[in-house]
């Protein structure tokens, strides 16, 4: 039994763990992408996962600030690893571009994800 809950307690945060990379690889595909930051540095900006269901994670955009610090919104879909500008704003979204060296980390870091959740 309890060899039963290691292995379910291990395989869990194996998941999460990766999943945390996975989103760190999002920060840096915003921060690298041709988004408009018009206020805010770039590398000053964080992410904050709004939902993920599977085939898209929607992401708000945010700083360090007194105030909200909210700067817009950004889309990652898993099924071509393309990043949007989808802040309220614009009357459609915006395709954004980001280095293919991080876009092909993000593939493969939700690749595997979606594989280890599979086997669980």
């Amino acid at each position: 039994m309890r060899l039963i809950l290691f292995v379910l307690f291990f395989a869990h945060n194996a998941i999460a763990g990766n999943n945390l990379q996975c989103y760190d690889y999002l920060a840096d595909a915003v921060r690298s992408s041709n988004y408009d930051f018009i206020y805010v540095a770039a590398k000053d900006v964080n992410v904050i996962v709004d939902s993920d269901d599977g085939q898209e994670v929607s992401l708000q955009l945010t700083y360090d600030t007194d105030g909200s610090g909210s700067i817009g919104w950004a889309s990652y879909i898993y099924s071509d690893a393309s990043l949007w500008n989808t802040s309220a704003y614009l009357e459609d979204k915006i395709k954004l571009q980001y280095g293919e060296s991080i876009k092909s980390k993000l593939k493969n870091c939700f690749d595997s994800q979606y594989s280890l959740s599979k086997k669980n």
